[in-house]
């Protein structure tokens, strides 16, 4: 999870980098293609820098999860849930997509886990 262009371990900008750093390209991209441009996210976007692990020790409540509200203002048409979607328990995992994007997992969809149902996108409630 990259936000902005800023590299949290070295406490240093880094500029080009970060969701912010696409913003623009993902705008000029789909001015320029119409209505045939869809934004995914292959997953492992709730973990992996100190912001996320600050943000999974916080109570929960209805506020979005800052990748969250990035992805909903950047339009995402789905995302997929990484291993590391898990990491903070299924707990946080619900409340968190529960306002996000359609998502999608190899394993399940939805509420129910059934093995044998190919991948499919679901409606973010889980």
């Amino acid at each position: 999870m990259q936000l902005l262009p800023f590299d949290y371990f070295t406490e240093k900008l880094a500029e080009g980098s970060g969701l912010i750093a696409l913003v623009q390209n993902i705008s000029d991209i789909r001015a320029k293609a119409g209505s045939g441009v869809f934004l995914f996210d292959n997953g492992d976007f709730l973990q992996g820098n100190p912001t996320a692990d600050f943000v999974a020790s916080l109570p929960e409540d209805d506020t979005d999860h800052p990748m969250i509200a990035a992805m909903n203002a950047l339009d995402y048409d789905a995302v997929a849930l990484g291993n590391h979607e898990f990491n903070y328990g299924l707990p946080f995992l619900d409340n968190t997509i529960a306002r996000a994007s359609p998502y999608c997992t190899p394993t399940f969809c939805g509420p129910t886990p059934p093995r044998s149902q190919p991948p499919t996108l679901s409606s973010p409630v889980m």
